[in-house]
């Protein structure tokens, strides 16, 4: 099953940061410990992507001065001040999920109109939460949370028996976000267990 996974960062969201961020939940490292009396992560997932099957979900004020709106930038935006998975595919050429070179490049600014950037805004995976539209918004597709400090939540928990509803996530979530609204990075994960 897909799960939507909200990750708080203070670093920019690069993959290498994600992916430290969320091995605490690898259910490969779970389900390799058989026999040993080991305690189930709050969720667990065989693997992640960014944005996946709920990209585009967050949406950024790309009308700043530092997104360098309705211009050429020299560097790519996407994968530098926010994550895209489109964006950054796009930029590869390849639309696919090898990310290897595998057509023709498509201009950043020319896809950025295509995510929402002449209306403003620009459809993201992962941005810093101050530049963020609709933050107080999404919290609704959220099944599982990390906040900065590596703590998990989920909206349901497994009791080894059956699937068990946390009563207080959505307030849990509120103070997470409430807590971090101007000072991370939020990305938007796609976890698969």
């Amino acid at each position: 099953m897909h799960y939507c996974c909200f990750l708080y960062t203070r670093e920019f969201p690069t993959d290498d940061i994600i992916a430290s961020a969320l091995e605490p939940f690898n259910d490969g490292e779970y389900y390799s410990s058989e026999g040993e009396e080991v305690e189930r992560p709050i969720f667990t997932w065989d693997y992640w992507l960014v944005g996946g099957r709920y990209g585009g979900r967050l949406k950024l004020d790309c009308t700043l001065e530092r997104y360098e709106p309705n211009c050429f930038s020299r560097t790519k935006r996407a994968g530098r001040l926010f994550r895209s998975a489109l964006l950054e595919r796009a930029a590869y050429g390849c639309l696919d999920f090898s990310m290897e070179d595998c057509g023709t490049k498509i201009e950043e600014i020319y896809a950025m109109d295509y995510c929402g950037a002449y209306e403003g805004e620009l459809c993201v995976d992962g941005a810093w939460i101050p530049d963020m539209k609709n933050f107080d918004e999404i919290a609704d597709k959220c099944f599982c949370v990390v906040d900065v400090d590596g703590n998990a939540y989920a909206r349901e928990i497994w009791n080894r028996e059956k699937y068990v509803t946390t009563e207080d996530f959505d307030k849990t979530l509120k103070m997470i976000a409430d807590k971090n609204r101007g000072n991370c990075f939020l990305t938007v994960i796609d976890i698969h267990d």
